[in-house]
């Protein structure tokens, strides 16, 4: 099998027949105006993207086993930062032997698509912004008092439970005293 660098996701099926199977390493380009990773940008940015992809021959098929590799550029979803996250992935389709080529522009797409974290995150143990003045807590500490227990979104939810609580407390207190009476 020959071994091929080239910047280009098609590949033309006659080679791959000819040759017995091929091996490529494609760089593509990240840049937003080449439009293979159109949509993916607005998550952030891609740096240094690589494909290795291996093509077999069979039968009546050819076998595209490919990895991908490079790094993102995402924002923190706690401390908005801008953090550099590496990603990896790998694909395998499989074409008809009778096609003129094969674009490998999805597969690659879409594995680069599912290594987006769901929440990026600058690091596991990130502070995120002080909720009064914005301040990246990551950096220090804020002048702004801590939130007390009213400041709670919850706080309503847990008095109410608390009621429901103490409610069902009187109310097995009271059937008590009633059996004790019959």
């Amino acid at each position: 099998m020959d071994t091929l660098h080239q910047k280009s996701l098609t590949f033309s099926c006659a080679d791959i027949r000819e040759r017995g199977g091929l091996v490529s390493q494609v760089k593509p380009d990240t840049c937003q105006d080449s439009g293979l990773f159109e949509g993916l940008l607005r998550v952030g940015r891609l740096l240094d993207v690589q494909v290795r992809v291996k093509f077999s021959v069979g039968s009546s098929a050819i076998l595209a086993e490919g990895e991908i590799d490079g790094k993102w550029e995402l924002e923190c979803s706690r401390c908005l930062a801008n953090f550099n996250s590496t990603f990896a992935g790998s694909f395998d389709e499989t074409y008809p032997e009778t096609v003129e080529s094969i674009d490998l522009t999805d597969a690659v797409r879409q594995t680069v698509l599912l290594s987006v974290p769901v929440k990026p995150l600058c690091s596991t143990d990130c502070k995120g912004l002080c909720p009064k003045c914005g301040m990246n807590l990551n950096r220090g500490r804020c002048n702004c008092p801590p939130p007390s227990a009213k400041d709670c979104p919850f706080s309503i939810s847990l008095r109410m439970r608390d009621c429901n609580r103490d409610f069902k407390v009187v109310n097995l207190l009271s059937d008590a005293a009633r059996i004790i009476k019959e």
